[in-house]
């Protein structure tokens, strides 16, 4: 029986041959792709974190619009106000509805998310000319 090594060899020429790394892949080709995967995955974490601390340089922006989604305590964190003023503008009790989405308070108050949105910038403005 010949050897498999010196076949490959006759295959591909004197000078190109397949060496042992490349039939070490050919017997570990699992390992080998949870390695590549893994990289790959590693690499998409990279990237990501590097925008994130681009975007984090930039200028942050001050009282984003409010959205369906948001909730009473992410507006007190992205809007960097205290809790007692976005929640007597909501009209909520603090521990009890602060995970509630803007769009059922909304609801509740029989106003449009935009009123509600005027609302808290005029609450907003008023503090800080206070506390400022």
């Amino acid at each position: 029986m010949p050897d498999t090594r010196q076949s490959e060899t006759l295959a591909y020429g004197n000078d190109v041959r397949l060496s042992d790394f490349t039939l070490a892949l050919r017997r570990n080709w699992i390992p080998a792709l949870g390695l590549i995967l893994s990289a790959i995955v590693a690499l998409w974490f990279a990237i990501g974190f590097v925008l994130d601390v681009a975007h984090l340089r930039g200028p942050r922006p001050q009282d984003p619009d409010l959205k369906e989604w948001m909730t009473p305590r992410h507006v007190v964190m992205s809007w960097r106000l205290p809790p007692q003023v976005v929640f007597s503008v909501f009209d909520i009790k603090p521990h009890v509805d602060k995970r509630r989405k803007l769009d059922d308070i909304a609801d509740d108050l029989g106003i449009t998310l935009e009123e509600l949105n005027v609302r808290l910038r005029a609450a907003a403005a008023v503090w800080r000319a206070v506390h400022r």
